[in-house]
């Protein structure tokens, strides 16, 4: 099953660096957390919704390379994606792609701001710090 997903991946030219290992894993988590009230767990069920996220994630490789950001940018949001996401969100695929893509978007800009809208990364920057003041090992 394993090789299958790799071949996958192959199609995204941009991927070199990313450490797809990570990325599955924590698309892997995604998906636990989204299915965790399913019972019996179904670990075919499982993959195949760690596999859609993957996908999604996947899809921005390309944005991310042209921005000359890091490939393993997707693992770490995807990680911090898992702390936000709530049991039985089996299909909502709209909700993970929507916060990743702001997610990326954030760490790999690609729109030059105005002064007026560049006033909203003084509320992210104390929101980070907030979170950062807060980090448990």
């Amino acid at each position: 099953m394993r090789e299958e997903r790799k071949v996958q991946l192959s199609h995204f030219p941009s991927h070199r660096g990313l450490d797809e290992e990570a990325l599955r894993s924590a698309c892997d988590e995604m998906a636990r957390i989204a299915i965790w009230q399913t019972t019996p767990i179904d670990l075919a069920e499982i993959q195949k919704v760690s596999d859609t996220y993957f996908q999604e994630a996947v899809r921005y490789l390309e944005f991310i390379n042209d921005q000359g950001c890091d490939p393993n940018l997707l693992v770490r949001a995807v990680n911090y994606l898992v702390t936000l996401a709530l049991p039985s969100m089996l299909n909502d695929l709209r909700w993970f792609s929507e916060k990743l893509e702001v997610l990326v978007e954030l760490a790999c800009p690609s729109v030059i701001q105005s002064k007026s809208t560049a006033r909203f990364f003084s509320d992210i920057e104390k929101g980070i710090a907030k979170s950062r003041s807060k980090i448990q090992d």
